[in-house]
């Protein structure tokens, strides 16, 4: 189903190995992208011409999720879609080779199921396409989390360069668009080698959001936030400036579920972390866990039972003072870098200890 590399072709993998950065690892052994046929004048329409003899079978249960038409957009029947895990016509540890990188099982990756990828053409630009990536996660949790690692990468959302759509759902960079819905997190990157990037970055920005909603649409399943993140608070936050975590907080492995947020306002910069339990007992019992941290302590005569925990990072990064609180079946955290204290205190940046209190009286009340 794959063919050889025309020279585009070289170009396109080139480009793509950008940002097979999904996973945040190197992409030298990806494959990339499906190779399609362009159009030129006299070739036939690959919108219209039919499937080449033996692609239909092992495309067809792919067919069935992607539309082959689209107002603008049309599947590339000369590439056909190529699956891999479930149902699909090969395996996962395949999918990292060609698709994803070779560290695409690490860490929420572990809980992916399915990944499909494919080539559409635009109508009306014959020489224009976009390459795509459809992964299929466990759960939606699993995939947002993932779809927040894809468009942060290793930074803030002050260094993602990224454009939020769609209440966050959608993330447009450059010339490549993620998209997140229920299981399933997406992919696509408009690729058309006779434009300059400035103008490729316009016709993706023009575009690939319709795309994406025309697929996600097709697929289905629910857009409802993971619960977490629904408690984190909506003032303040950078937009794109989450984070979900599939079982980790404060820099303790083993808690479970967290959504981490990015706030700025005026010349204040924090995070705050929210943790849903299922109930009060079991927000309790987390409470005494990271009691028991060696960085960790309680604050005493505060207006409501809050403990300081450290959190140590990697090297070159400095360590993140949080203040936590717990109420009913949620407990928040408020946490701002230790080493730019003196600095921020200096620019009226730095956030005090009641003021961080204050701020998780205002979460809790939400």
């Amino acid at each position: 189903m794959l063919r050889a590399f025309t020279p585009l072709g070289a170009a396109v993998l080139v480009l793509a190995c950008q940002w097979l950065g999904l996973w945040g690892v190197a992409a030298e052994a990806a494959q990339g992208p499906i190779e399609a046929r362009p159009g030129a004048a006299g070739a036939i329409d690959p919108c219209r011409a039919p499937v080449e003899p033996g692609a239909r079978a092992s495309a067809e249960p792919v067919v069935e999720e992607l539309p082959e038409q689209d107002e603008d957009w049309c599947l590339d029947r000369f590439a056909p879609p190529v699956s891999y895990g479930e149902l699909g016509e090969e395996s996962l540890e395949r999918a990292c080779e060609r698709a994803l990188g070779p560290g695409c099982r690490a860490d929420e990756g572990a809980a992916l199921r399915r990944v499909v990828r494919f080539h559409y053409l635009q109508r009306a630009q014959p020489l224009a396409s976009a390459d795509g990536v459809l992964s299929r996660f466990r759960d939606p949790s699993a995939a947002y989390a993932h779809y927040t690692r894809a468009v942060l990468g290793g930074g803030g959302p002050e260094l993602a360069k990224a454009t939020q759509l769609d209440g966050g759902r959608l993330a447009q960079r450059g010339d490549s668009l993620f998209a997140w819905r229920g299981r399933e997190l997406l992919w696509l990157r408009y690729v058309d080698e006779r434009s300059a990037a400035d103008r490729r970055q316009q016709l993706a920005n023009e575009s690939l959001p319709r795309l994406a909603r025309a697929l996600l649409a097709r697929l289905g399943g629910t857009d409802d936030l993971p619960s977490s993140l629904q408690r984190l608070p909506a003032e303040g936050r950078i937009p794109l400036g989450v984070r979900v975590f599939l079982d980790e907080a404060f820099g303790v492995a083993g808690l479970g579920p967290s959504a981490l947020g990015y706030y700025r306002q005026g010349n204040e910069h924090w995070r705050m972390i929210a943790m849903q339990r299922p109930d009060a007992e079991s927000a309790k019992d987390l409470m005494s866990t990271l009691e028991h941290q060696p960085e960790a302590h309680r604050i005493e005569r505060a207006p409501l039972e809050a403990l300081m925990l450290s959190e140590r990072r990697g090297p070159g990064e400095p360590p993140l003072s949080w203040v936590i609180a717990r109420q009913a079946d949620v407990v928040y955290g408020i946490g701002t870098e230790d080493h730019s204290a003196r600095l921020a205190a200096e620019s009226g940046s730095a956030l005090t200890l009641e003021q961080k209190l204050g701020k998780l009286l205002g979460a809790q009340g939400q």
